[in-house]
């Protein structure tokens, strides 16, 4: 919400829910990592206005343009509509600090998945020089263990995933499932740090 700032937003899993499964709306200073957002923005009221499943905006009318300082790092990120992004980058907040790195960020249906201060597309690369801040981020199928995932077990990702060890170290403890992490783990993507144990 409006000026929530220094949240710490991780180990979530966020799915089917009517509109992103996280919205930071001009809140400053947030680290958003390990989470896994999947098929959410279902949107049955037409309501949003920002269709996708990780928003970065501001209030425009206002001309508020809080969202600064923002680190955004190991989420698994999937848009399963055409019409929804990944990720949102709103044209005032993709000015801002921010750093989007070591992300997933894929769309099912093969359209763009990311819209990012103006300028949408699907070629990871191009998403990536676009931010300030040097910056890697992923774009493939997470692999899941289940598809459609619909439980907590089917977001694990199978042992083939480009996600299982590419996360960097930020302080983690557990993850969703109450894994043990520590700076001597292999970090994964996504809120579940174990890939397929079958």
């Amino acid at each position: 919400d409006q000026w929530c700032d220094y949240n710490e937003v991780y180990y979530n899993i966020c799915h089917a829910n009517d509109g992103a499964g996280i919205n930071i709306f001009d809140g400053a200073n947030n680290n958003i990592y390990n989470n896994t957002l999947w098929g959410n923005m279902l949107n049955p009221g037409k309501s949003h206005a920002y269709r996708a499943e990780l928003v970065l905006a501001t209030d425009y009318v206002h001309n508020v343009n809080r969202v600064d300082n923002i680190n955004i790092m190991n989420n698994i990120i999937v848009a399963n509509d055409k019409n929804n992004y990944a990720i949102y980058v709103g044209d005032l907040t993709a000015k801002n600090n921010l750093r989007i790195n070591n992300n997933l960020l894929f769309n099912t249906q093969e359209s763009d998945f990311y819209y990012f201060g103006g300028k949408r597309g699907k070629d990871v690369n191009i998403f990536d020089t676009a931010q300030s801040a040097k910056s890697m981020n992923f774009s493939k199928n997470p692999e899941f263990i289940k598809n459609p995932p619909l439980r907590l077990s089917d977001f694990m990702v199978a042992r083939s995933s480009i996600c299982i060890g590419k996360g960097i170290f930020w302080g983690q403890v557990r993850d969703i499932l109450g894994k043990k992490i520590d700076e001597k783990s292999l970090i994964s993507l996504g809120a579940i740090e174990s890939g397929d144990n079958n």
